[in-house]
């Protein structure tokens, strides 16, 4: 997964500047989160996210 995003940055950076950029710089980030919800001492919920993201300047 994260040599996935690795490989889409570094390309995202090298269509920048075959497009014409003088500098480019990018990132990507992936993250993810668990979330449990408990009432009155019992798990009530469970809530899962995922996101990636991509950047260039």
């Amino acid at each position: 997964m994260l040599d996935q995003l690795q490989e889409r940055a570094d390309k995202a950076v090298e269509l920048a500047l075959s497009s014409g950029a003088d500098d480019a710089f990018g990132w990507a980030s992936w993250s993810r989160s668990v979330k449990f919800k408990y009432r009155d001492g019992k798990l009530e919920e469970v809530k899962e996210s995922t996101s990636r993201s991509l950047q260039v300047e």
